[in-house]
């Protein structure tokens, strides 16, 4: 019992590094996408614009501006969980994107990571 109290006790200090280090990683990782997207707006606009996104310069815009400043208040831990829950919609909304563009390129089959799913029309 006294063993395991002492593990507790010591794992129980890295609660806080855990989540700050992750912060920090993801953080710089949205800077970063940010200020590239922002540097090259007219060919992420392009870009947008061939995956049928509406508005493509708007959307250039907001999302790069959500991407560099929300991963600068992540860095800096201000208003994290609101951050956090913009930054996710936003990947969320990628990834569907991403699914649906495939699924619009090859209407007979959707290869996704290892698995190839069948789709018949």
């Amino acid at each position: 019992m006294r063993v395991y109290g002492g593990i507790a006790t010591k794992l129980n200090h890295l609660q806080s590094p855990f989540p700050l280090a992750i912060r920090l990683y993801r953080g710089r990782q949205f800077a970063q996408t940010g200020w590239g997207k922002m540097h090259n707006i007219a060919k992420i606009a392009g870009f947008f614009a061939s995956l049928n996104i509406p508005f493509p310069a708007f959307s250039t815009h907001f999302i790069s501006g959500l991407e560099f400043f929300g991963g600068l208040l992540l860095i800096l831990g201000m208003a994290s969980r609101l951050t956090g829950f913009f930054l996710a919609a936003n990947m969320l909304v990628a990834k569907m994107v991403l699914i649906l563009g495939a699924l619009a390129l090859s209407a007979d089959r959707l290869i996704v990571r290892k698995f190839t799913v069948w789709v018949r029309p």
